[in-house]
């Protein structure tokens, strides 16, 4: 058993090491920060379509986040719902954020030994898993990182200190279980699927087990920094919420690429 653990670690170095798991966090990072704009977007159109007051999103995106993001949260607001300048802006940065799950295959058929079924493949999939890594996103922002926000808004709105509490306990007792559960099949998912060769779902348990603990973990400091330390904008201005997101942002990508080392590595051990 010590000589397989101490094996496995041997190859999780060496596969950390490859050039490609270096260069993908960075990647990921970058086109992460691109699917936000347009999931952003895509949610306050949807409220506006269905009349529904973008008060919240707006005090929401003032509060926490930084004024870059707060200007294109106030003009789609402001617009009339979903126009053909915004499809157009919508449908084009959904591609172009999908080189980020499409560097995920090319890496995984990399660090597999498989050979690419060919590019329209690989880049229809690629759409595929965006859509799935969307939802991910949009529930890590709602629940683990926006969570005790939004709980609190609601309660001061209902103005009902007996509701409040209850929503609040129910939050609290919840909130971590069902963060890790949900991030953690989306995540296996997504390890499944960038493999251009059929991966068996038990081979990528570790990797998603390490990498949605983590993501929960850095996810609760995240959240941490903007319920309590969010003020510090004012010492510092609003570069400090961009530079902590992007770091945010960026450590997510990197724990997922190890996590996808740990996979490929339990892989090779198995195989063997």
């Amino acid at each position: 058993m010590a000589k397989r653990v101490t094996t496995l670690i041997q190859r999780l170095k060496k596969n950390i090491q490859l050039p490609e798991m270096k260069i993908l966090p960075g990647q990921l990072a970058f086109f992460f920060i691109l699917t936000l704009i347009p999931i952003i977007a895509l949610v306050l159109v949807i409220a506006s379509d269905l009349h529904i007051s973008t008060d919240f999103l707006n005090v929401l995106a003032e509060t926490q986040f930084p004024d870059a993001i707060v200007a294109i949260v106030k003009a789609v607001s402001n617009s009339n719902g979903a126009h053909a300048n915004f499809i157009i802006f919508f449908v084009s940065a959904l591609i172009l954020a999908s080189n980020g799950t499409h560097s995920m295959i090319i890496a995984s058929n990399q660090i597999y030994k498989i050979k690419n079924k060919g590019a329209i493949y690989d880049r229809v999939k690629a759409i595929f898993m965006l859509v799935v890594l969307i939802f991910l996103l949009i529930f890590i922002m709602i629940v683990p990182v926006f969570g005790n926000f939004i709980i609190k808004t609601i309660s001061v709105s209902v103005n009902n200190s007996t509701f409040s509490n209850y929503l609040y306990t129910i939050y609290q007792i919840l909130n971590l279980p069902i963060s890790w559960f949900f991030i953690f099949l989306s995540i296996k998912l997504l390890y499944t699927m960038a493999p251009d060769n059929k991966i068996p779902s038990k081979n990528v348990t570790y990797g998603a087990l390490f990498t949605s603990i983590s993501w929960v973990v850095f996810t609760k400091l995240y959240s941490l920094y903007i319920n309590i330390f969010g003020n510090y904008t004012t010492l510092y201005g609003s570069i400090s919420s961009l530079i902590v997101l992007m770091w945010w942002i960026y450590f997510l990508s990197f724990l997922f690429v190890m996590g996808m080392a740990l996979n490929v590595s339990k892989y090779e051990l198995k195989e063997e």
